[in-house]
């Protein structure tokens, strides 16, 4: 990661923009506190004097840009020199602690500037970070909380993002998140089935036991699929969940694994994901169905 990140100083220096207003955030500071791997390195330029546009033709003079949105402010950065491949989550903002307070959970709302991400990575110093919102003693208590009360209704899909925090990093969902899970479910439901379908499907398998009871705790069963994920049901997937972790299982059937949980959690033929799986693909996960039964 170090090398990835002395990339992302040069690179700085080549766009000519003020390291001064550059700020590593989310899940790289996140991943660097649990001593974990991160993939991408999240970016975000806090400077309300430039428009997007023109940030993005800096960007694009010297990196290579492979998605952009610009109602949102972000574009997907990969940049390969000396055989090192870094790929950067770029945002801009107005104001970092806005910015910070718009994020969707504490833990991924701490921020360290690109001045001194090089010396915190070498050892991590709370001081270095800026958490306005009480990420890093969350993620201490192993703990996880919205920013604020909106934040599930500016995103419904954040209510999906918490089951699947919560599964794939062991933290403990709080009472005050779960109550608004359940005050924003039907702003979930109202989401397009296109993209509860995509989100659910990218996240339910890191740990599907974890995922599928957190979100028994979130109201997303009743709320969302209109169903209970019972004990019962529970039992069924975290059986299948040891199939799925074997090492030398292929990718097909890895699917036929996944479309399995969804029979065992009684999803498959949910308005979310009605005609999305072939007959073939289910006559193989009902194969591991009546192997647990």
């Amino acid at each position: 990661m170090l090398r990835r990140l002395y990339l992302v100083h040069s690179l700085f220096e080549s766009y000519g923009l003020d390291k001064n207003k550059a700020y590593i955030f989310g899940g790289t500071i996140r991943d660097r506190l649990m001593s974990r791997q991160s993939l991408d390195i999240d970016i975000v330029y806090c400077d309300p004097g430039i428009d997007f546009s023109e940030l993005l033709s800096v960007i694009k003079n010297k990196s290579r840009v492979v998605l952009f949105k610009d109602i949102h402010r972000f574009a997907k950065i990969v940049y390969l020199k000396n055989s090192i491949r870094v790929v950067i989550d770029f945002q801009q903002a107005e104001d970092i602690e806005d910015f910070l307070t718009s994020r969707d959970f504490t833990v991924n709302s701490m921020a360290v500037s690109l001045r001194n991400i090089l010396r915190f990575f070498c050892v991590p110093q709370k001081e270095m970070i800026i958490d306005i919102n009480g990420g890093y003693d969350d993620l201490k208590k192993s703990r996880l909380r919205i920013c604020n009360e909106r934040s599930f209704q500016d995103d419904p899909i954040r209510i999906l993002r918490a089951a699947h925090y919560s599964s794939f990093l062991n933290l403990q969902i709080d009472e005050a998140t779960l109550k608004q899970s359940e005050k924003f479910i039907e702003h979930l439901k109202n989401e397009s089935i296109d993209k509860i379908r995509e989100n659910f499907l990218s996240m339910a398998f890191f740990s599907p036991s974890k995922f599928f009871k957190a979100l028994v705790d979130l109201k997303v069963d009743s709320g969302l699929f209109e169903t209970s994920f019972s004990s019962q049901k529970l039992s069924k997937i975290k059986k299948l969940e040891k199939f799925l972790n074997k090492p030398d299982i292929n990718s097909k059937e890895k699917a036929a694994l996944r479309l399995a949980i969804l029979i065992a959690a009684g999803i498959n033929e949910s308005r979310i994901f009605s005609n999305t799986f072939s007959k073939r693909l289910n006559k193989r996960a009902l194969k591991y169905l009546e192997k647990i039964s």
